[in-house]
């Protein structure tokens, strides 16, 4: 049997920038008020192995039930 991979954030070489967490406003728009917890912003990301780890939990969740 094949050993899945794992998406585990930061192990992956990828670009991406730390930003402040924007809030939203009433109308449900972005506000850069630059007060919240940092977040990566990724300018990349590797579509294939996202896609190949999203269907390997898919499989491994429907083993259970």
């Amino acid at each position: 049997m094949q050993q899945s991979r794992r998406f585990l954030p930061g192990t992956l070489p990828s670009r991406y920038d730390w930003r402040p967490a924007p809030e939203f406003n009433q109308e449900m728009n972005y506000v850069h008020s630059g007060r919240n917890r940092p977040v990566r912003v990724y300018r990349g990301v590797d579509q294939r192995f996202i896609l190949e780890d999203f269907f390997a939990k898919l499989a491994r969740f429907a083993r259970r039930y």
